[in-house]
């Protein structure tokens, strides 16, 4: 049974703002989960704010606030100098760090007040648990297909459905669960769950991450399971029996699921099909190597590998248009270069063996450590801390663990600069949320008209001032007519367009205008990257260029006779 016991009312808004984050249902596009994202922003700054207000302690700045400091110059220096395309992206990476830092300090202050990190692990164990159990619920909704809409995300139901409940991706799911799983292993250790509970819990936990049928959990929890086997306080054999268990009965979902599945008439995927999708990941990791050798001194420029990506495409087999490398060692070293990538790395280790290795004989160390092992682990392979809901509670455990051997400071805040630190940043999000609520009805506008239709309460039309600049020159497109004798500027605007956003509609119009402005050689190279960044779509991109080449063969005619033949292509699938 679980034991509770009354949280500070700091503790309290940031878990539940934090839970919030976690299961909010509502993603729109551009930025689907924007709204996850700023409830993860916002629980941070109300948990330190009420924590600053209602005990008047001092604040404690650690000495790893220096790592996003420098990263926010770097990302300035860059865009000084010309290495973003679009220069106000780098304000939302500035604010990512500056919200990073402020998750530091509010980690760094709570564990200085408390004797222990027990209070700030017991919060992080009960929020993670409860959306893992909430999630497991939403999964079963959305894989038996009930409606549920809006508070649980309806799941479309192709040929290997991947639940994912409410985080709108099946592997920040699995992370969160991996989360979870460490976190019961927790409560038992402290006796604040019995047995048959741990059990269980683990039970429905390991089923949810099942569900997603993602990879990154075959390596996470194998080492949970390595690195709990050894317990000073637990040496039972009754102990490493259940680890034993629990590992073979996850084993056992992975690999009979489809069969489990196929008896209620759902199709899933295979653990061996699984297992051998790694075409597209090793591709991006090549374009990123590649990248970084190109610029290795100081990187191609923070979030611009998708840009790169473009302009490499045809050197490297057919892959996915992404705009990470899936990689984090590999991106970092792509977008800012291997000196500042080797310091950043190495100062991170040092930081884990000071603050995690040397004390893994204390429970709460070695639970918030196993969270920072899996945090790292599934950034080798994906990009989980480019979102807020995970890299502030990153932020937060990496403040509580830091140590006074690697320095921090001590600050006195007075209650008026609280209060005037909580109502910047409010308004701050506020501001920002706005503006992207204009983006977002902006794209249901451009939908209306595409269609022919009468447009809805949003506009395709510029507002004098706006932090996404980038999708009011998408807006545009439809407006730029496709012609011979195009304006120059035109060609230029579709040029740096398609950098930002190389979707097919953008490099099939790209490509036009460079045929009908007697330009073939680029016209192909378009085509030719959407075979090898779309390639499961370049079938019917060829067979328009077909029709254009026998409708107007003085244009399109050669352009035509050089395309990869689609029957060259290869399906590439998601990851």
């Amino acid at each position: 049974m679980l034991k509770l016991k009354q949280p500070t009312p700091a503790f309290a808004i940031f878990a539940s703002l934090l839970l919030l984050a976690f299961l909010d249902p509502f993603h729109y596009h551009p930025y689907r989960n924007f709204s996850n994202e700023a409830l993860a922003i916002f629980s941070v700054i109300s948990g330190l704010s009420l924590w600053g207000w209602t005990t008047k302690a001092p604040l404690r700045i650690p000495g790893a606030v220096v790592l996003p400091l420098g990263l926010i110059l770097v990302i300035a220096l860059q865009t000084i100098n010309g290495f973003i395309l679009y220069p106000v992206e780098s304000l939302f990476a500035i604010l990512y760090l500056l919200c990073f830092c402020v998750a530091l300090v509010f980690g760094s202050t709570i564990r200085a007040a408390h004797e222990d990190l027990s209070e700030l692990c017991f919060t992080l164990a009960c929020t993670f648990i409860l959306t893992s159990v909430i999630s497991v619920i939403f999964q079963h909704v959305q894989l038996i297909n009930l409606n549920w809409s809006p508070w649980v995300m309806p799941l479309a139901h192709d040929q290997n459905p991947r639940p994912f409940a409410n985080i709108a991706q099946p592997n920040l799911l699995a992370l969160l669960n991996c989360f979870s799983v460490a976190s019961v292993w927790w409560l038992f250790l402290t006796r604040r769950i019995n047995s048959w509970a741990a059990v269980g819990l683990a039970v429905v936990i390991l089923i949810g991450i099942a569900l997603t049928q993602s990879r990154i959990a075959w390596i996470i929890l194998p080492l949970f399971v390595v690195l709990c086997w050894h317990q000073s306080e637990q040496r039972t054999r009754l102990y490493k029996l259940v680890l034993a268990f629990l590992l073979l009965f996850y084993i056992a979902l992975v690999l009979y699921l489809p069969d489990i599945g196929s008896l209620v008439g759902i199709a899933l995927d295979t653990s061996g099909h699984r297992a051998t999708q790694t075409s597209v990941r090793l591709v991006l990791w090549q374009q990123a190597w590649t990248m970084s050798r190109l610029h290795p001194w100081f990187g191609v420029g923070w979030y611009q590998f998708g840009e790169q990506q473009v302009i490499l495409s045809t050197l490297f087999k057919p892959t996915e248009y992404s705009e990470f490398a899936h990689n984090i060692l590999l991106g970092f070293a792509a977008e800012t270069g291997w000196p500042l990538t080797v310091l950043v790395f190495s100062l991170a280790a040092v930081w884990f063996y000071f603050c995690c290795i040397k004390r893994w004989h204390k429970l709460e160390v070695r639970f918030l450590s196993l969270i920072l092992l899996a945090i790292f682990l599934h950034s080798l392979v994906e990009f989980p801390l480019w979102n807020a809901f995970i890299l502030m509670p990153f932020g937060v455990i990496v403040g509580a663990l830091h140590v006074r051997e690697l320095g921090w400071k001590i600050v006195a805040i007075g209650r008026k600069w609280i209060v005037a630190f909580c109502v910047f940043s409010v308004v701050i999000l506020v501001g920002v949320s706005a503006d992207y609520y204009r983006v977002m009805i902006g794209f249901d506008a451009l939908a209306w008209i595409q269609a022919g239709e009468k447009s809805g309460p949003g506009s395709i039309d510029p507002p004098l001032f706006t932090l996404y600049p980038q999708f009011y020159d998408y807006f545009q497109i439809i407006r730029i007519k496709i012609s011979p004798d195009m304006p120059k500027e035109d060609i230029h605007f579709l040029e740096t367009l398609s950098l930002r956003f190389a979707f097919p509609p953008v490099l099939h119009r790209l490509a036009m205008a460079y045929a009908y402005n007697q330009r073939p050689t680029e016209a192909l190279q378009v085509i030719t990257t959407i075979y090898h960044l779309h390639n499961g779509i370049y079938a019917n991109e060829y067979a328009v260029w077909s029709t254009y080449a026998i409708q107007d063969p003085h244009y399109f005619g050669e352009i035509f006779k050089r395309l990869p033949k689609p029957n060259l292509a290869i399906s590439v699938k998601s990851p």
